[in-house]
């Protein structure tokens, strides 16, 4: 039979352990560095081009015990476009396509996570360009790494279509000139 004390003190332990709040979730920067987001589209109904952003910003919150928790969000900024023509660069960030001086943000924010059998992130939230908002949906592949003094580096990778004119990005291009389908690439590395 347990000492009164011992009991006590174990009872303690035991209420302490019980009342400590559950592991915190990750809040990660996304590095804008080592991260990348392309786009493709085809042109003429020949062959895709391709396009970057160079200026993007993120954080997402990660918490792996408790997928519902965690949150996604990052910016682009339109006018930092790069398709590898300045004329053409030009001619996207006008009122034709992305409206840059009127629209300078474009953003993604989570509603909501979930963490599917394969170890695969799904991912449902609001996509903001030109002024236009449509939920999308997408699953994302995660990786942990180590930096160089041996932090944590997580990568997240997804791909998946979009369809410009729900944006009404180019209305007057039809599909034969460029496809309504853009295919984006979006690779974070945040820690």
């Amino acid at each position: 039979m347990m000492n009164k004390p011992t009991g006590l003190l174990l009872g303690l332990i035991a209420l302490l352990v019980l009342a400590a709040p559950a592991a915190a979730a990750d809040e990660l920067s996304v590095d804008p560095v080592h991260s990348s987001i392309v786009f493709r589209i085809e042109h003429m109904s020949a062959a895709p081009v391709f396009g970057r952003f160079n200026e993007k910003s993120g954080s997402i919150m990660l918490d792996t015990a408790n997928p519902a928790n965690s949150s996604v969000s990052f910016s682009i900024d339109p006018a930092s476009v790069d398709t590898g023509n300045a004329k053409r660069d030009g001619h996207l960030m006008s009122p034709d396509f992305f409206s840059a001086k009127e629209f300078p943000v474009l953003k993604f924010q989570s509603s909501s996570v979930s963490k599917g059998s394969d170890g695969s992130w799904r991912v449902k939230g609001l996509l903001e360009m030109h002024g236009m908002k449509q939920e999308v949906s997408f699953t994302a592949q995660h990786k942990i790494g180590k930096g160089m003094k041996g932090e944590a580096i997580h990568g997240f990778y997804t791909e998946f279509t979009i369809n410009r004119m729900d944006f009404n990005i180019g209305p007057s291009f039809d599909d034969a000139a460029l496809s309504h389908e853009v295919m984006l690439y979006i690779s974070l590395e945040a820690k």
